[in-house]
Order: C-alpha cells, then structure tokens, then sequence
C-alpha cells in the first residue's frame, strides 16, 4: 500500500489491479455570489450621498446579474453599486457614468480598494451613453425619466432596467415605463441613554425594475408612456366598445366611464372657432356615440364666452347644461401629455391646455382617446375614464409634527384612500410610505398655499377622491382654512356643494411642549411670526395682548431667511411684558427625528438657533425649570382665601396676591383691523 498526496502517489509505479483511495480532502467549494450589503464605511463617499446597504442588497437581487456582458450604472455616484457587482459577477463588464468628478474619483478608488474592476466614465447621461456597448443590464441611480428611455432604447432583448428614486411621483412615472415597483424601508436600531432600544426610519427608497422582451427591434415599442398610450384606450369589458382611428368609442348606451373634451382657446376666440375645434375632436366618431359629460379649460379661461357657449352641448348620462370644470395652470403644467407645446407654456404657465384638462375631467385612470386638434384660435382634445362622473370628496389632512408614529390612524386611511394626494413638495414627501403609483401626486412650492388649495378643489369637484396634506394640525396654521374658502364658490358635477372633510393632526406646538415638559399646561395662545399674511402690526399688537394677559406662548415661523430677525423682535416686545427669567425653550423638528432642544430665559435666548422648523415656547410667571431641564407650568393658583399652594421647583407662595400677580406691562393697544384683501385669498 502507498500512502502520499496525490502529486507524490501520481508519480510512482502501483499494480495493475490498484485501487486508489482518497480520504479527507477538504472540498472545493466556489465563492458565493454576493447580493451587496457592504457597510456604508467601505466607500468613500459624500455624505448621505450613497446606495445604502439594504437597498443595495434589493437592487442586485432585481438586478440578477449574469455571468458575463454588460452593466451600465447610470448615476454611480461613489460607485458602490458598480462595486459590488462586479465582485458578483467577475466576467460582467461593468461601466459607471458620473458627470460629478470628484465622486467618479472616489468610485475609481473604491474598486480599486475593494478589488473590483469597474470602467468609470466621467459624462452626464444620456449623452454619454452613445459611445458604450449596448448593455445586458442598466442600474439608474439618478437622471431621470429622460436616463430612463434613453437606457431602455439600448437595453439588449432579454435585458432588464433597475431605477431607483426617492420621490413618489417620479417612482409612479418609472412603474408606469417599467411594469414593476417596491418600496425599500429600513428602521435601524439606536440605543437610548437608559439602555433601551428604539427604531428609526429611513427614509423610504422606491426601486422599479422592467424586462426588455425578447424580438424587440428599434422599431418596437419601448416601454409605455404617457405619449404611446394616449391615442388608445383598452376596454376591460369584452365587447364592449370599438376603436375608430385614435378614438375609442362605446358600442352600448353608456360609455366605460366619463367622456371629458378639455378645450384650449386663445383670449380673442369666438364661440364658432371653439365650436368648430369641439367638433373636430369629436367627428371622427360614429353618429352614436355618446356625447361628453364634461367640459374642461384652465381657470383662466373658465368664464370665456366660448367656452361657456359650450354648456348648450347635449350632456351625456344626464340631461342639463354641460358643466364646466377648470384647473389652475399649475396643476395642468404636472399632466403628461401627448403633445407638450413650450409656445402655450410660456404664455399660460403650462404646456398643455386641451389635452391635460381633458385628462383630469375624465378622472383617474383616464386616457386621451383624441389627441390635441387645433384650430385658428383654439384647441380641443377628448379624454375617457373608467368609471362614470361621480361625486368628489376633499380631506384636508393633519400629518402632526413629522414621525410617522404621531400620524392618527385617520389621517393614514385619508391619504391611502385618495385617488390623488395634493401638498408641499417635503410634506407629499413624508407620506412617501402611504402613496401608490396608482395616485396622482401633486407637488408645490413654498408660499403657493392657493394656488395649492385652488388644485384640491378642482380636482375634488371633477369627481376625484383628494387629500390634500398639512404638517401638524391642517386647522392651526395650516391649509384647512384656505381650501375651505376655495370650495364655498366650487360645486362638484353633480351640482352640489363640495363634500370637504378635515382631520385633526398633532400640533408642532403640543408635540414640542411635550417634548420639553408642560409648558402649556395652563392657558396659551399660538402666535404666528410670519407676516406674509398677517402685517407685523398686527403679529405685534398679539403678542402685547397674550402676554399681558399672562398666556403661555406658542410662536411658529420665528425665523427663516427671509425673516431673520422677527424672532429677536418678538423678544424685545415680549420683554416689555415679562421678565428677563422667563422661561424660553427652541424646540426645532419637533416630535421628529433630529429634534433638538434649546432652553434659555427671555434674557439669554438667542434668536439664531431657531428655524422655519422650529416653534418657540414662551412660559409665564407660572413657569419653573424643574431640576432635569424641563419646563412645567403649574395649573395650581393661590385662593381668593390667600391659601399658599407649592409650586413646582419646592418653594411656597407667602399666600401674598402680590406675589402671584402677573404683571401685565404696558396696556397692549386694541387689534387693528385687517387690512383689505383686494380679492385675494390668504
């Protein structure tokens, strides 16, 4: 017998009959493919700036790397998804774009410090992506929709496309190009200084993904968009409905849902060149079609003689005039199109009139089924929804101070319920976790709150089911008030008065008091030191009222960039009143994650550490700073008997009323009256 490694038993001389044994080798065993998940400190990286581990882990799993070809990452950033795919995949040429130099820089010494072998490309997509090989895979991480098309048109047969997006409405637009979505939400654990455990939430990653068919050709269809799916709608019903050239028209008596005809006209137009554009749009249709059951316009134009002209049309599904509904530009601007115009952009603030307005009047899920016809003055087009018209309703939503843990179960079902969700940009943002792609979203900007509430309205009196979303509580300085008064004029198309519902949410200044103790716990007043609706004359006037009658504070808006120093002139106001060791606290992203605490007195508050997110809580004789930093306002007041009461820092009241007494200051002077609005709504 001869015993040896297999090198020196090989080299030897054994018997014809031999038997070789081999006995504990250790198995060969292939390194496993790695779904990513390296930690955030293995690249180097901007701050914030990169794929977190979790959602990287998603995207390579969608990804489904293959052996060998080609991966584009578009958008690469520091490159840790290009990174980990090419330790995946080693036979996979792998190519990052990064128009920002700096962080191609960091992408090429992040492979080579982690071994990967990565082709970094510093260029701005989709321009770069003419002089690289056709990809088997695509990763966008920024570019958008535009990167995204651009990428599908040389994504190979067989490819698939993973995007990824922080915005609901951007994730909604790739879930319609590509077919599928998920939404990407980690808590991670933190530890308490009492050893406890909690959870907080990132912020929520929306990764879509898409396979290219096998077959397709450059003439074939891409994904869908809004512009390939305009002109054509599919009837769910079997035999239910015919298409006549790019019209879809109802063989029965009803149609699937509402007919809208959304009509553009210039300021000059008579009635017979609108009539003449309504009747193009609608002539390629058989004699028996059904007539549309709504007109729609922008609000400019809703009053136009040419357009009222066209309520006198027979109106489908009910008899009476044809209503008119009409849409703020803004809102029409945010509807995808077949045929965009920059020409109407630049002179009514969107690129579509007739098209956009037909979209909405017809409600969710509706589809053009007659693209824009133009006439000398006007322009006309006719959109159709899956169901008929039906009443709107309209929830003005209190989202409470930013957590999602301080949402009331109300305001969740609210927004999960609406067919389309209105708001400020950051606060559509934080119900990033409630939407769905099937839910129209509507952003705005800062200091837009009617045009905002003019949106919600429309869309709620075109039948929609609308929340409309407010930080805190939407009654306490927030949007309840504004769109309440934009509905008193709307009717909805049914002709009756808009149904508008308001849920209550927690205040920024409750969720700060409880942050800091119970500052509030007696009488108090919320004070706004905006005076972007209100004159400072007035913000002024209340603050010597409140205070001189001895209410506790709550002070929003103190400071922003356009108003540095209201919060200091608050305090110099206030401190005719009061004294210089009143109690102060700066509770900034209050009840939220980063909140962050600030306790001063009167005299040392600095004005500075306040921001637009922060509310300022302003105690009062009643106020103590207890011996852990809190501020508690005693409920306790001594009797008209003079009984002492123990006040909350220990010491007792000599049971003088002098001693209790609140200095009221200065007599505050009466409220001046508003001044007019001159037609404007606040």
């Amino acid at each position: 017998m001869t015993v040896g490694d297999l090198a020196s038993v090989a080299s030897g001389t054994h018997p014809h009959r031999a038997v070789l044994v081999i006995a504990e080798l250790e198995p060969v065993v292939a390194p496993a493919a790695r779904l990513g998940g390296l930690p955030v400190g293995a690249f180097a990286h901007r701050a914030g700036m990169i794929t977190k581990p979790e959602v990287r882990s998603v995207v390579l799993g969608k990804l489904d790397l293959p052996a060998t070809g080609v991966l584009w990452d578009l958008g690469a950033g520091s490159g840790s998804v290009a990174v980990e795919a090419s330790l995946a995949a080693p036979g996979l040429r792998v190519i990052a774009v990064e128009r920002n130099g700096a962080d191609a820089d960091r992408a090429v010494a992040n492979a080579a410090a982690l071994g990967a072998t990565v082709e970094v490309v510093v260029a701005t997509a989709p321009d770069a992506l003419a002089d690289l090989p056709d990809p088997d895979r695509v990763f966008v991480g920024g570019g958008g929709l535009e990167v995204l098309e651009a990428a599908w048109a040389r994504l190979r047969p067989g490819g698939r496309l993973v995007a990824t997006f922080a915005a609901v409405d951007r994730a909604a637009a790739a879930h319609r190009l590509l077919g599928s979505l998920v939404q990407v939400s980690v808590d991670r654990a933190d530890t308490l200084p009492d050893g406890g455990v909690r959870f907080a939430a990132d912020n929520p990653v929306f990764v879509a993904w898409g396979d290219k068919p096998h077959g397709d050709t450059d003439e074939a269809r891409g994904p869908a968009s809004e512009a390939s799916t305009a002109t054509a709608v599919v009837d769910p019903r079997p035999n239910s409905g015919v298409q006549v050239g790019s019209c879809w028209w109802s063989s029965t008596t009803d149609p699937i849902g509402t007919i809208a005809v959304g009509v553009g006209c210039s300021s000059d137009a008579t009635a017979d060149e609108v009539a003449a554009v309504v009747a193009d749009a609608l002539g390629s249709a058989p004699s028996n079609t059904m007539p549309p059951a709504v007109v729609a316009t922008v609000d400019r134009r809703r009053d136009h003689p040419a357009i009222l002209a066209l309520t006198g049309l027979h109106r489908s599904g009910r008899g009476g005039p044809l209503p008119v509904m009409a849409f703020p530009s803004s809102l029409l601007a945010q509807v995808s199109v077949a045929t965009p115009s920059a020409v109407v952009a630049d002179a009514v603030g969107t690129p579509s009139v007739a098209e956009a307005a037909a979209l909405l009047a017809a409600g969710p899920g509706a589809r053009l089924v007659v693209t824009k016809r133009k006439g000398a003055t006007a322009t006309a087009a006719v959109a159709v929804g899956f169901r008929s018209c039906g009443v709107g309703r309209l929830t003005v939503v209190g989202l409470g101070p930013g957590a999602a843990q301080h949402r009331t179960p109300a305001a969740v079902a609210a927004v999960r319920s609406a067919e389309a969700v209105v708001g400020y940009g950051p606060y559509v943002d934080a119900v990033a976790d409630l939407v769905h792609p099937a839910q129209r979203i509507v952003r705005s900007a800062m200091g837009t709150e009617s045009d905002r509430a003019d949106a919600a309205v429309a869309l709620a009196a075109a039948g929609w089911r609308v929340a409309i979303v407010s930080s805190g509580d939407a009654g306490v300085f927030g949007m309840a008030s504004t769109v309440l008064e934009a509905a008193t004029a709307m009717v909805g198309t049914d002709g009756q008065p808009l149904l508008v519902d308001v849920v209550p949410g927690v205040t920024a200044a409750h969720a700060g008091a409880a942050a800091v103790g119970a500052p509030l716990a007696g009488a108090h007043a919320a004070i706004t030191l905006s005076d972007i609706l209100v004159p400072w004359e007035r913000i002024e006037a209340q603050l010597r009222a409140a205070a001189g009658s001895g209410l506790a504070l709550a002070l929003y808006n103190p400071r922003s960039k356009g108003r540095p120093d209201h919060l200091g002139r608050a305090r110099a106001i206030l401190a005719d009143v009061l004294s210089p060791d009143t109690p102060v606290a700066v509770v900034t992203a209050a009840g939220d994650h980063g909140q962050q605490i600030d306790v001063a007195t009167l005299a040392t508050l600095d004005p500075t550490v306040a921001s637009m997110h922060s509310v300022v809580l302003v105690g009062t004789v009643d106020t103590r700073v207890d011996p852990t930093g809190r501020l508690v306002t005693s409920r306790h007041h001594p009797s008209g008997s003079g009984r002492s009461v123990t006040s909350v820092a220990g010491d007792t009241s000599d049971g003088s009323p002098a001693a209790d007494a609140i200095d009221p200051g200065p007599s505050a002077p009466p409220l001046p009256a508003p001044p007019p609005q001159e037609g404007a709504r606040p």
